[in-house]
């Protein structure tokens, strides 16, 4: 645990020798709200806030990774000045770290009402979502903007051909409703509608994802 009396005697921007750590940094993974409200009570508190580690994480990035009083931090360095589309050596911005932690959601609407960009990492947010069968999450991206229509790293798929491929229903009929298009291609040449008619196939069943886009696409050629 780290205590009050190391972080005080600590110089704010001084990093762990091993991670690049500051004492903020320190103060968000513990969840320690009140040593992290002194620390940012120095007169450099925008730079304290922005620091960075050996990988690029800011403290924000730290605070969206650890289960403890995530939410009151998350709101204490932003309110202190912390970026909240910073992007570490791998790309990650604290809004595509966030949607993998346990207060997603919560954590997730902060970032998002303090200007985070919806499609950060290549639409990752929504991709991961849907994959997660977070329906709560999909529908809160949708909702803050998010593209329905973002091509992904992966094979070119759209959130719209994710769904289909993990048979969530109901992320199928959120991305339809925000304006996901169903034959918008894959790196493969494949609509989302035509993914959907492979796993019908596959399955031999009735797949509920091909049926709606299936009802769907057929209402809209009318």
């Amino acid at each position: 645990m780290v205590t009050c009396s190391v972080l005080h005697t600590t110089h704010p921007h001084v990093g762990d020798r091993n991670r690049g750590y500051t004492p903020l940094h320190i103060a968000a993974t513990c969840g320690q709200i009140r040593i992290a409200r002194l620390i940012l009570g120095h007169e450099n508190c925008y730079q304290i806030a922005n620091a960075t580690s050996d990988r690029g994480l800011t403290p924000l990035h730290v605070a969206t990774a650890t289960n403890k009083n995530s939410i009151q931090m998350i709101t204490l360095l932003v309110e202190g000045g912390a970026e909240v589309n910073a992007a570490t050596v791998n790309g990650d911005t604290p809004l595509s770290l966030v949607v993998r932690s346990e207060k997603r959601r919560v954590c997730a609407k902060q970032l998002l009402e303090k200007g985070a960009d919806v499609d950060a990492q290549q639409g990752f947010p929504l991709c991961f979502a849907v994959l997660n069968n977070d329906n709560d999450l999909v529908r809160l991206l949708l909702v803050h903007g998010a593209n329905v229509n973002f091509r992904g790293i992966s094979h070119g798929h759209t959130p719209l051909h994710l769904s289909v491929v993990v048979d969530n229903l109901r992320a199928t009929q959120l991305l339809y409703e925000f304006g996901a298009e169903p034959y918008c291609l894959n790196q493969s040449g494949k609509s989302a509608l035509q993914l959907a008619e492979l796993c019908s196939r596959v399955a031999r069943d009735n797949h509920p994802c091909y049926t709606f886009l299936q009802e769907r696409s057929s209402k809209d050629l009318h």
